[in-house]
């Protein structure tokens, strides 16, 4: 119940958190464009404070911004992971090391055949041998795709909690997404809006909205170097889970099958 109660919290986040950020965005902005003395409003801890402190006067506020927020992270839960993952390795693989797994990440596609196969390579080589080739192969790389659904699905069924934590790996690829996403509708809705500022109303813009722009860049660029490798992992995890279940079948099959043969030869 446990393991189930932080995968719903996992996937709840990972909407909430980036449809947040674009509704920080999204208010600033509007207040700027209605309001002048925006800067003044921000800047005055006694209003901040009243915000805060008298949140059960404002509940109704913060419960619409709060649904706002969910339908903005949803929205930008519907952006495609792989674009991201692209454009991110597209722009860090230079962040990797070369010859590194990381770098197969940032420099291969989904689900990253190259990287499966020197995971499981190094699991079948001649010291280590834990795993047997007659055991398990791996698939195609046209096939891949579709054989990674197919360990996911046997994890489902024969492995719960591995499972649910490859559930919560692929919710935080998809936080990583997300806040990706929405920092990048952050920066261009405060880069039309400074274009806007500049040219027709230079006063609506503030030391508040430099700040959250630089914030948002730095957050947009921290998150999109790491979002191929968080990727990775996930794409990583499920496979050595997979295998772990091969191995652990194969093992309880030897002994099922020495233990019949042992009744066998008793009743001769």
């Amino acid at each position: 119940m446990k393991e189930i109660i932080n995968k719903i919290q996992g996937d709840f986040f990972s909407i909430l958190i980036p449809g947040f950020y674009l509704l920080v965005a999204l208010i600033t902005i509007l207040l700027s464009l209605s309001n002048d003395q925006f800067n003044l409003f921000f800047c005055s801890w006694d209003e901040l404070k009243k915000l805060c402190y008298n949140w059960n006067s404002y509940w109704p506020l913060y419960f619409f911004l709060f649904l706002i927020a969910y339908l903005l992270g949803h929205i930008l839960r519907a952006f495609p992971v792989k674009n991201a993952d692209k454009i991110c390795k597209n722009l860090f693989y230079w962040t990797t090391t070369k010859n590194s797994l990381d770098r197969i990440y940032y420099t291969t596609n989904f689900p990253y055949h190259i990287a499966l196969a020197r995971v499981l390579s190094n699991l079948q080589d001649n010291q280590n041998n834990i795993i047997s080739k007659s055991i398990f192969s791996l698939p195609e790389k046209k096939n891949l795709h579709s054989a990674f659904n197919f360990f996911k699905a046997t994890l489902c069924a024969e492995s719960t909690s591995s499972f649910l934590y490859s559930q919560t790996l692929e919710a935080r690829v998809r936080l990583f997404a997300g806040i990706f996403w929405s920092g990048c509708c952050s920066i261009l809705l405060y880069s039309l809006f400074g274009i806007y500022a500049i040219h027709s109303n230079p006063v609506s813009w503030t030391l508040f909205h430099s700040c959250f722009l630089i914030v948002s860049i730095i957050i947009t660029l921290l998150i999109g170097m790491q979002l191929p490798r968080v990727r990775g992992q996930e794409v990583e995890y499920v496979f050595l889970s997979y295998l772990s279940y091969v191995v652990n079948k194969q093992n309880n099959d030897n002994v099922f099958l020495k233990l019949q043969r042992g009744m066998g030869s008793n009743l001769d």
